[in-house]
């Protein structure tokens, strides 16, 4: 029996609208990862779907449905090296490629004895540069069944959506760790140029203010005294306005509270 004799094509439309909304929503991509696996299952009406990631030199799992307890575990430390013979003709062609008797094909026999499959079918992601970026799979392995082109192209058509939603998602991740370092870049930059203001222009500033300050407290004269006074408070509006636009918020005048910190 196949696997489309198993799903309808009514359950294959629906199964492929239902995954074109869950990679569209919000939710985190490895929920979005797994639901989608789920919703192969389903269209397909087989019992598991896994994700396999390029990770610099080999393909690690990253996402299923469907794997019994003990296989997951297993799952989890998967690893391949895109050497194996189903693998290395999807990734290289770029499309899907499918095997009905795991156990008797040479390039699927131990992992047929090591995950319990039956029949695989597995389809490539790639990266826009052509380079890998994973595949995804199918299978039967607590039942029967066998795999049809038909059902290639639809884990193909899968593997199209998953792939755009991992690219676009690597996309906004760097854009966001871009976004962090020009911020984080220029956050210090600003305490650099506050801290030059603060140890140098207004130090200078807050003892000018308090030279004159204290020559127009000391005078006698009426005159000097009151041409003194503006002089005074420019410099302690400047003062005040420096130390504004710096990042060390220390008092400047003791008398003043509106510059306490």
């Amino acid at each position: 029996m196949t696997a489309r004799e198993h799903g309808s094509q009514h359950e294959v439309v629906a199964g492929l609208l239902r995954a074109g909304s869950l990679l569209a929503s919000t939710d985190p991509l490895s929920e979005r990862m797994s639901r989608l696996c789920c919703e192969l299952v389903v269209m397909l009406d087989c019992d598991r779907s896994n994700i396999m990631l390029w990770n610099g030199s080999q393909y690690v799992s990253a996402y299923s449905w469907g794997n019994p307890p003990d296989l997951e575990a297993l799952f989890r430390d998967l690893t391949a090296t895109g050497d194996e013979p189903l693998v290395h003709q999807v990734c290289h062609t770029g499309s899907y490629g499918y095997v009905n008797d795991a156990a008797a094909d040479p390039g699927t026999n131990i992992l047929a004895y090591t995950a319990r499959l039956r029949s695989i079918v597995c389809a490539a992601m790639s990266n826009p540069d052509g380079s890998p970026l994973g595949f995804i799979t199918a299978s039967f392995a607590e039942r029967p069944g066998r795999f049809t082109d038909e059902d290639g192209e639809v884990v193909l058509g899968i593997a199209r959506l998953a792939q755009s939603a991992l690219i676009t998602e690597r996309w906004e991740g760097s854009q966001r760790r871009l976004h962090e370092v020009a911020v984080s870049a220029s956050s210090n930059e600003r305490d650099r140029i506050g801290r030059e203001i603060h140890d140098d222009p207004l130090q200078r500033v807050f003892t000018l203010y308090m030279r004159l300050q204290s020559v127009c407290q000391a005078s006698t004269d009426t005159a000097t005294r009151d041409a003194l006074a503006p002089l005074v408070e420019d410099c302690r509006d400047l003062a005040a306005s420096l130390r504004n636009v710096t990042t060390v918020q220390a008092p400047i005048f003791e008398d003043d509270s509106e510059f306490a910190v």
